[in-house]
């Protein structure tokens, strides 16, 4: 078990993978599977925090204000927002977001048009699995309630990662 943060307003917490992920030189376009589960939960009843992202960047171990890492981020971010700014309808939300190093995450737009695709999933106060595809330019993500099966959150096509990362 790894916790983040403490149940207290304003706390950032992170970790981070040391050894870069690296392709096979015949494998270019690359092939990877991340499988974990993550449990959102705390005191209070309408508020957990902004929530929290798996991030694959150029530049790593980049303390910052979008779900604990550097705005203006160059790379591919999974974001898992306990809290609609916008009012969408729903309070948590998967999204998946390139950034280009150039375009800033808009906060109160809960990612605004960045956002390339997504899912409603309450995941507050429970255990959550979530697996992640990446398979030559395609990103997959399931999510699932431990020992349930797994449903489709996101498709995107086209995905391309370059830079030995993550």
């Amino acid at each position: 078990m790894i916790r983040l943060t403490p149940d207290r307003q304003s706390k950032r917490g992170t970790l981070w993978n040391t050894v870069p992920w690296n392709p096979p030189r015949e494998d270019k376009k690359g092939y990877f599977e991340i499988v974990f589960e993550f449990h959102v939960h705390g005191q209070g009843t309408k508020l957990y925090g902004d929530g929290l992202a798996l991030w694959y960047t150029r530049r790593i171990h980049q303390p910052g204000p979008v779900f604990g890492s550097a705005d203006h981020f160059d790379g591919l971010g999974i974001m898992f927002d306990t809290y609609s700014n916008v009012q969408q309808g729903h309070s948590q939300y998967i999204s998946v977001i390139f950034g280009d190093g150039k375009t800033g995450y808009e906060h109160d737009k809960d990612g605004g048009d960045a956002k390339l695709a997504g899912c409603a999933v309450d995941f507050r106060g429970q255990k959550m699995d979530v697996k992640i595809i990446y398979d030559k330019e395609l990103l997959r993500m399931y999510t699932g309630k431990p020992n349930e099966g797994w449903e489709e959150c996101f498709i995107v096509r086209r995905v391309i990662l370059t830079w030995s990362c993550f």
